[in-house]
C-alpha cells in the first residue's frame, strides 16, 4: 500500500514540474518577439539624406542614388 502512494505522488510531482516547466517556456517564448528567433529576417534600414533617420528599405524613397523618408524631403532636396 505505502507503494502505491509513493508512486502517486512521484507521479503528481513530475507532472507538477513539468507543468510548471511548460508554462515557463511559453512565458519565455511569448517575451522574445518575432525578430529575436534565430531565423529571424532583419529588415535594412537607409538613411534620409536630409534629416537622418533611418527609414525600412522597403518603405524609403529613392532618387538615382539618394534617400528620402518621404516625398516632401525628395521635393525640398531636389529643389536645392
Amino acid at each position: 500500500m505505502l507503494g502505491l502512494i509513493r508512486i502517486i505522488l512521484i507521479g503528481l510531482l513530475v507532472g507538477l514540474i513539468l507543468l510548471i516547466a511548460k508554462r515557463w517556456l511559453r512565458k519565455r517564448l511569448e517575451h522574445r518577439g518575432p525578430l529575436q528567433g534565430k531565423n529571424a529576417q532583419r529588415s535594412k534600414v537607409l538613411q534620409c539624406q536630409v534629416c537622418g533617420v533611418y527609414v525600412p528599405a522597403e518603405e524609403a524613397i529613392h532618387a538615382g542614388e539618394h534617400i528620402y523618408c518621404c516625398e516632401e524631403h525628395k521635393q525640398a532636396d531636389q529643389h536645392q
